[in-house]
């Protein structure tokens, strides 16, 4: 579960940070663009959280299949929600195999667009 493990929480740190500094610094751009990348990957999570806290709750109520196969397939709809979003942002690469793998190179393209953005 994530939220048990605190996985989210570094994101709300991040968005936080984000926001401050586009209300009271002067790298807004950078900041937006920060934003637009922590907060749908945040709420992918989130709502993951939620149906995963939904199935495990009622394994215990006797709900019926359907129900079940039903809260089963919204969790792995956020699992594909969250692969996308960190394929998108370059998180994490696709493999010829169709493999996940984490880009090791995601902090070097963050810094060098920080860079670029300073200078605008």
């Amino acid at each position: 579960m994530i939220y048990k493990n605190n996985a989210r929480t570094f994101l709300f740190q991040l968005e936080s940070l984000a926001r401050i500094e586009n209300k009271i610094g002067i790298n807004k751009k950078i900041c937006n663009g920060l934003l637009l990348e922590f907060k749908p990957i945040e709420d992918a999570l989130g709502k993951y959280d939620y149906w995963y806290d939904l199935l495990e709750k009622n394994k215990n109520w006797n709900i019926s299949i359907e129900i079940e196969e039903y809260f089963k397939q919204q969790l792995f709809i956020q699992v594909g929600l969250i692969e996308q979003l960190l394929i998108k942002h370059k998180w994490i690469n696709k493999n010829k195999e169709n493999v996940n793998e984490y880009n090791e190179f995601g902090y070097l393209n963050y810094k060098r667009k920080n860079k670029q953005n300073k200078n605008i």
